[in-house]
């Protein structure tokens, strides 16, 4: 036998799906991140529970991570938050993944390789809103609404992240309202010059508690689905 093991209670897990469901504004789903193995919960039970409750939407860090969901069954969509190379952009086709545009430079090679192939693969756009770790810059927001033509893309959603909504330091939350206002200002740019955005996103776990009225489409839970923070010291609004 092994010396570890992990014990994944499903009843207190779909509790607290069903509490987030119910905390969430009207037209705002769960996507279910399960990165890094569910957060160690184990991806495959996590997962397919999650299809079972009626989460249709997940997320996943890498390629490999979503290729194991496909393996495991999972049928829903899925969104690959962090950089693929070209050369594994074939799986994204095989295995009907959604990757992320994470730069424009990337975005070029996912669009070359949909025009080389005959196969427009499903992309969503990050927007870097203040975090400066992946995304199109605000100020890209002509290439963004060139890219939603492109048809050599299935660009079927856009989304940024905001990166300090775990805490209540005032300098904290007025980033965050900033980055909030910055993703909307794009939003608002690319719906006023007729681009049919797909879905928008922009709350993960902390940000779905402390910042609801951001809510749009996604809202994207990962560690908080097991009832437990990254960190004691993280801020969660209790009202």
């Amino acid at each position: 036998m092994n010396r570890a093991w992990i014990e994944l209670d499903e009843a207190a897990l779909e509790h607290n799906i069903r509490r987030y469901q119910s905390l969430l504004p009207p037209g705002c789903e769960i996507m279910g991140v399960v990165k890094a193995d569910a957060y160690g919960h184990g991806a495959r039970a996590v997962a397919l529970s999650l299809e079972r409750w009626g989460v249709g939407h997940f997320a996943t860090a890498t390629l490999d991570e979503a290729v194991r969901l496909r393996e495991y069954g999972v049928k829903g969509d899925i969104l690959i938050l962090g950089y693929s190379h070209p050369d594994s952009f074939h799986l994204l086709a095989e295995h009907r993944l959604t990757q992320t545009a994470t730069c424009p430079a990337h975005a070029g090679a996912l669009e070359r390789y949909g025009a080389e192939h005959g196969t427009p693969l499903m992309v969503h756009i990050a927007v870097d809103t203040g975090m400066h770790r992946i995304g199109f810059l605000p100020e890209d927001a002509e290439e963004i609404r060139r890219l939603y033509g492109s048809p050599s893309l299935r660009v079927t959603g856009i989304y940024s992240h905001l990166c300090v909504a775990d805490t209540e330091d005032a300098g904290d939350v007025a980033f965050s309202h900033r980055q909030a206002e910055t993703f909307r200002h794009v939003v608002d740019k690319l719906r006023g010059q007729g681009v049919e955005l797909g879905k928008v996103h922009l709350l993960s776990s902390y940000a779905a508690v402390n910042y609801p009225e951001y809510a749009y489409d996604y809202a994207r839970l990962g560690i908080l689905m097991f009832g437990v923070k990254s960190s004691p010291a993280d801020y969660l609004r209790e009202d």
